[in-house]
Order: C-alpha cells, then structure tokens, then sequence
C-alpha cells in the first residue's frame, strides 16, 4: 500500500522509491511527473519498471516510441541516455529478444554512468548474454560487475551483483551467492530485491533436492507476503509456482485487514492511498469517476471507516 508522496519530487527520488521496493508510490510519482509532449528518459524508464514490476506490461507498449526517441537524440554521455536504454534493454527482453536487449545494455553502459549503484548494466547484459547461450561472456562480465559492486561502498549494488553471479555462473554454489546476498540485504529497505532473491533460493533448493521442507517454504511465504503487499504480481505468479510444486496453497491476494475487499476495490484502495484524486483514478484504471465512488463506498463499509484519510496504508 502506498502513502501520499511529496508533490515536488525529482524522477531520482522515484528511483530511489523503486530501489526500496515501493513500486506503487513510485508510479504514481512518475506518471504525475510524465509530460507525453516533452518526455523525460529518467520518467520513462521508471514508468516502464513500474509497470513491469507490477505486471501492467499492456500499458508500456505506447512509452515506447519516447523511449526510442530519448535514446536517439539524447546527448550520447548521460545517465537519462543510459535509463532510457536500460528501459529499451528490459522491453526487448520481455519481447524475447534477447540479442536487441543485450545491445540496449551495452549502450546504457556507455552512455553511463559507470556505476553499478545507479546503472547495473553489467548485471542486466549478462543475463542477456546467457539467454543467447553466451555463458563465458556473462559469467566474465558478473564477476566484473561484483568487483565494481564490492568497490562502491553500496550494500543493494552487492546483492543485486551476488544474485546476477548466482543466475549467470552454474560452476558457482547458487545456495553460498544467494544466501550472501540476502545477508547484505539485512538492515536496508529493499524489499523486492529481497523478495527475488528468496524467491531465486527457494528455487535453487527445490531443484537441488536440498530442501523441500519448511526452510524453504518460509523463504516463499515471506517472498509471497512482499509480493501480495506490493502489488507484484509477476514476482507472486512465480512464487506461486514454486508453492504449488511444494503442494503447498497459495495465501491471500490481499494485504492484511483488507482480506474482504475484492481485486478492483483493492486497486481502487491502494491509488486513493497513494494520493490520486477519483479522476486519476478513474484515468488510471480506465473507468468512470462514479464507478471508483461507488468501489470507495463499498470499501469504506466493509472497512468501518468514514473517508479515505483513514484507508490503510
């Protein structure tokens, strides 16, 4: 669930929101910040994370034409190049071409900046890489990235590089990488990352055999607890799978104490509590103002409160 977000934010305090695990809130500050006559590289790609994280792949497709243009006629040195690369990098590969998002990386890495903190293209090329069966390269380009990583100071650089090394390198103990990269991770705010890489150890368990029991399944419980509560649905079908390989149900779709509202009274909930008024609600979710009064009136039955001050957030 989100929180009203400050209305003069930058696209790097979005970012930063991203980085946390606070997709939602980070959409709504990047669509209010999104001007579709004078794009900003920085807005876009933060746009197309979001809605990737949060399984809107279908309202992407038209930022795409903005990306391609920002990535053409930005100034070749700068870090809104390089975003808007990485953005074109991760629609190729949800595309399946893994050959035209290897190059996207390979130019955010130039556009820059070279810092695996702020743009982990080195992360991002080698799982490119390995999906065009390349693995000597990708296996190279991750161990270079960890080195940059362990270089920078930035404990969420070394665990998004211990979990690259872990998915690229299958001569490497995936259990040792992962498990060092949930320790890094310990006393930060990052929960999607967290959640990826619980998901990613869960994983490697079950296909080793190690552990089908109740190790591995807390580590899901608690990746489906991050994903139902952030909205991630690719990430929840994912641990989902793994449960029902486990023969173990799936839990609630809905975030404590809101366990009775249905999936569009939900959606309704979390963007009111993200600070957008009906109308953007009605405009996000392609409805009529009266159909999101009439969604907050159930809510606020079924929840025992009078207004949307008091949602939960």
């Amino acid at each position: 669930m989100g929180v009203p977000v400050a209305s003069g934010a930058s696209p790097l305090d979005a970012h930063e929101l991203l980085r946390k695990g606070e997709v939602s809130r980070a959409l709504v500050l990047f669509e209010k910040m999104h001007d579709p006559r004078r794009p900003d590289p920085a807005v876009l790609a933060g746009l197309v994370e979001s809605r990737l994280a949060l399984g809107e792949a279908h309202r992407v497709a038209p930022l795409m034409p903005h990306l391609a243009d920002a990535a053409l006629h930005a100034p070749s040195k700068d870090h809104h190049t390089g975003l808007a690369h990485w953005a074109l990098a991760g629609l190729a590969e949800l595309e399946g071409d893994h050959d035209r998002a290897a190059g996207h990386f390979r130019s955010a890495g130039e556009a820059g900046p070279d810092d695996p903190d702020l743009l982990p293209w080195r992360a991002g090329l080698a799982l490119a890489l390995t999906r065009q069966g390349r693995s000597p390269e990708a296996v190279r380009l991750a161990h270079e990235h960890l080195t940059r990583a362990r270089a920078s100071g930035s404990a969420y650089a070394r665990a998004l590089a211990l979990r690259t090394l872990a998915a690229v390198d299958g001569a490497s103990s995936r259990r040792d990488l992962l498990t060092q990269a949930l320790e890094e991770l310990e006393g930060i705010q990052a929960t999607r990352l967290r959640a990826q890489v619980l998901t990613d150890l869960a994983g490697v368990l079950v296909l080793l055999h190690e552990d089908r029991g109740p190790g591995v399944i807390r580590l899901l419980r608690e990746a489906e607890l991050i994903a139902v509560r952030s909205r991630l649905r690719p990430l929840l079908d994912r641990v989902r799978r793994l449960l029902t390989r486990l023969d173990q149900p799936a839990g609630s779709t809905a975030p404590p104490g809101l366990e009775g509202l249905t999936p569009s009274e939900l959606r309704v909930v979390e963007l009111a509590a993200s600070g957008l008024t009906n109308r953007e609600i009605a405009g996000r979710l392609v409805v009529t103002v009266k159909a999101v009064e009439w969604h907050l009136s159930n809510v606020y039955r079924k929840l025992g409160i009078s207004g949307r001050k008091e949602l939960p957030t």
